[in-house]
């Protein structure tokens, strides 16, 4: 059993997941992400009875891995409002989702200028995890972590030396490498190189009070 944390490898984890299930189409990204085509089953489709069982069941791996908050928060701008063109209609969902729909119609998005990261980190900074974008909302909320049974919550930074292990677990040893950005085609955003860029201490202090919990409870400093 793997929760997905969206900007910590979890594109990754489902061609992989997908690939030993028997997916044919297993390199297909974008199917992956789609919960209504890709195949794999989630909590919801299980009874409350079935659930439990699965969750008490010890022969089954239950894992998830998650990302420093600060380089997260970073790599979410970076992909949903800076590389998306503004024209398009993910760019007008994200920037909806970050301000409101109320906004969009008062405001026009494609000429104005995209929002800073500060402005950024200053909006979800007010919003409760409910209302969050899956992409930006807590890890720690997003999964339970500290609630659910899990046997491993990993760290994607060390997920060279964590990940081989799952791998040779899903594939019933059959393999246990642990894909790159390159070879799943999904080329990194170059994060980690613009941490000093965009982080003031200002706001490197709004983003670890956000995500205080994820910070707590993963072990990020």
């Amino acid at each position: 059993m793997y929760c997905p944390i969206p900007k910590a490898a979890n594109s990754n984890w489902k061609l992989m997941i997908r690939k030993h299930e028997g997916f044919e189409d297993f390199e297909d990204l974008a199917l992956a992400h789609d919960k209504n085509r890709n195949g794999l089953k989630y909590a919801n489709h299980y009874s409350k009875d079935d659930l439990k069982r699965l969750l008490e069941d010890k022969s089954i791996l239950k894992f998830t891995f998650a990302r420093d908050p600060l380089s997260r928060t970073l790599s979410c701008y970076l992909n949903k409002f800076v590389n998306k063109e503004k024209d398009s209609d993910e760019y007008k969902e994200f920037m909806a989702q970050l301000y409101d729909w109320n906004y969009i119609e008062m405001h026009d998005i494609v000429t104005e200028e995209r929002p800073s990261f500060e402005e950024f980190v200053n909006q979800i900074q007010n919003k409760p995890n409910e209302e969050m974008n899956e992409h930006w909302a807590p890890q720690s909320f997003l999964c339970g972590i500290g609630l659910f049974p899990y046997d491993f919550v990993g760290k994607l930074e060390d997920v060279e030396t964590y990940a081989p292990p799952i791998i040779e677990w899903i594939s019933s040893g059959k393999e246990n490498h642990f894909p790159t950005q390159d070879e799943i085609r999904f080329p990194s955003g170059g994060t980690k190189d613009s941490i000093e860029q965009y982080y003031t201490d200002d706001i490197k202090n709004k983003v670890k009070s956000t995500f205080k919990d994820d910070f707590a409870m993963l072990g990020y400093k």
